[in-house]
């Protein structure tokens, strides 16, 4: 069977004018050209966000740009967060594009989220219903250091001991006047002499609660108590030199 004639109409040949021929059928043929090709995004390169406030929330804010080769002015994007990466999935604030150039244009997907992991989710969608999900895991650790609350200044008495000078214990507890929150507990003191730290004889530790100090002690004596807490902070000087370990200060 041979297929429908397309709706045209006869036409006059163009080629030999003195030919009095209407010469050939003439109609209207539509093409149409699909994209196949989704939009594709890359993601600058970022680190852990900090924390540094008592209601334990940090800002974090991320970058990423979107490639499109047909007609980037069709693209939508949405942006989501998956909190704590426990499925629950809400909404996230993604920025008005900012142009690159003429197939890519640059977004940010941001928000204040608690000390834990997260992952954002991004939604881009072309004119031609072509998806691409973008998935962007990112952390907010806890950088805010547990500030001690000391008592200022404790009278200790020496006890004889058999070598014949007088020595007695005290504990970094003994100095604490309040306890303290903190968004990453529990809370660990430890207890140094001053001087020690200073000249590096004694760097300071969480282990280190109890001091014993002797008749080889100035009578005033200055001591340093070290508050401690559980976090795992990336960008921390620790007393060794080390980078990476708990937030800590000192009274």
């Amino acid at each position: 069977t041979p297929l429908p004639k397309p709706n045209g109409h006869w036409a006059n040949s163009g080629i030999n004018t003195e030919l009095t021929s209407v010469g050939h059928w003439q109609y209207t043929q539509v093409i149409k050209v699909y994209d196949f090709v989704a939009p594709t995004a890359e993601v600058d390169d970022y680190d852990a966000f900090c924390s540094e406030t008592a209601d334990c929330y940090g800002d974090v804010e991320i970058t990423f740009t979107v490639e499109e080769l047909c007609d980037l002015d069709e693209v939508t994007v949405e942006g989501f967060v998956d909190a704590f990466n426990g499925g629950v999935i809400s909404a996230a604030t993604v920025s008005a594009p900012s142009v690159v150039d003429d197939t890519h244009w640059s977004y940010t997907i941001s928000g204040n989220y608690p000390i834990g992991s997260h992952t954002f989710g991004v939604h881009i969608e072309d004119g031609c219903n072509n998806i691409t999900w973008l998935e962007i895991p990112f952390e907010v650790v806890d950088c805010k250091a547990p500030t001690p609350i000391c008592i200022n200044g404790l009278t200790v008495t020496l006890m004889p001991q058999p070598d014949g000078c007088c020595a007695m214990a005290i504990w970094a507890s003994d100095f604490i006047a309040s306890d303290i929150e903190d968004c990453t507990e529990p809370i660990k003191y430890s207890i140094h002499r001053q001087s020690e730290v200073e000249d590096g004889t004694d760097v300071p530790a969480p282990g280190q609660t109890g001091l014993v100090l002797d008749c080889n002690d100035d009578d005033i004596t200055l001591i340093r108590i070290y508050s401690w807490d559980s976090a795992y902070n990336p960008y921390a000087m620790q007393p060794d030199g080390t980078v990476g370990g708990p937030n800590y200060d000192y009274c």
